[in-house]
């Protein structure tokens, strides 16, 4: 798979010039360099799994002073297809006594793709619809993200493409899994915000 890091995309019939080895470049130079962020006195790790209904938290082991960006980002891919596909699948663990969630309970997004290796091009179609509580959670959400400066945005992708390549090991990951994560970190680098937070479908 790692010669596809090199290749370009075209997604549901648009073509992206980006290849995944230029936005993970990208990301490693910036984390390279100590940047000064926004920031604010947060629980670290806004997951579902982490918050409760009247509002409590749980999980304070990155509690403290954290860029607003990373907040957003981790909040983002979680209920955007982490928390209703990839983690129920990949780290069943964190589901202990709701085994329910992992077998029914998955948003699975629909791929089917195609490699040319002689043009190096990713020819993918996705159709991924979020459900009516994901976009409860993110509508919710919006108006914080909105408060974000134009560079926490861009800094966003960042961030993204960091949470979505190594909270779980990729590797482990179907092909199909593996396409999907990258096709998306594709479609959203540095798109603008409304485009991110108003999705309600990749089809």
């Amino acid at each position: 798979m790692k010669k596809i890091l090199d290749y370009s995309w075209i997604i549901n019939g648009r073509k992206y010039n980006l290849t995944i080895r230029k936005i993970i470049d990208l990301t490693k130079d910036y984390f390279k360099v100590n940047k000064a962020e926004n920031c604010f006195l947060s629980q670290g790790d806004p997951i579902l799994n982490n918050i409760g209904y009247k509002p409590v938290f749980f999980d304070f082991e990155t509690a403290g002073f954290n860029p607003i960006v990373a907040e957003a980002s981790i909040f983002f891919w979680g209920v955007f297809i982490a928390e209703v596909y990839f983690n129920p699948k990949y780290h069943k663990s964190s589901y202990y006594r709701h085994q329910k969630v992992t077998k029914d309970g998955l948003n699975k997004p629909q791929i089917k793709y195609s490699i040319n290796e002689k043009s190096k091009t990713i020819e993918l179609e996705i159709a991924y619809s979020i459900s009516e509580r994901q976009r409860f959670f993110l509508s919710a959400y919006h108006n914080f993200i909105k408060q974000m400066s134009q560079r926490e945005f861009l800094n966003f992708s960042h961030f993204l493409t960091m949470r979505a390549l190594t909270t779980l090991d990729i590797k482990k990951y179907s092909k199909k899994d593996v396409m999907t994560t990258l096709a998306i970190l594709v479609l959203l680098y540095k798109n603008p915000i409304s485009k991110v937070f108003n999705t309600d479908s990749l089809s």
